[in-house]
């Protein structure tokens, strides 16, 4: 095997990762956070650190998806960024179920979504073109 062969990181890697973290998220949600919340919230969250923590982790993901992840054309360095920025995006989710109580659901379930949405964007369709992966 070549240094180039050992750099190659089959398509499949990529999906089994991105489907294992996001299957997880909505398990996470539904087992641990008590699924579709509704209701409004006993109080404000205006200013709460957690949530600018949760923005700046979305933000975050968004970035390495977005600016950091195109950048490289290795597969195994692209398996990598994916794998960080999923999980700024599932530490959101975690931020939803374990840091507030129940009586926010509006926000647990704002935090959830936002966490799935960002963890969608990681769907790894980006893997597809890597030049290693085409035939030919």
């Amino acid at each position: 095997m070549s240094d180039s062969d050992s750099s190659k990181t089959p398509v499949g890697v990529f999906w089994a990762v991105w489907i294992g973290i996001v299957g997880g998220m909505l398990t996470y949600q539904f087992k641990l956070g008590g699924g579709i919340l509704i209701g409004s919230d006993s109080r404000s969250n205006t200013g709460n650190p957690i949530v600018w923590l949760a923005v700046t982790s979305i933000v975050a993901a968004s970035a390495v998806r977005w600016f950091v992840l195109p950048r490289f054309d290795n597969s195994r360095k692209r398996l990598v960024c994916m794998i960080v920025g999923l999980a700024l995006s599932q530490a959101v989710t975690f931020f939803a179920i374990f840091l507030f109580d129940s009586g926010m659901p509006r926000t647990k379930m704002e935090l959830f979504w936002l966490s799935l949405l960002s963890a969608i964007q990681f769907i790894p369709l980006y893997a597809i073109d890597l030049p290693e992966n085409q035939n030919g």
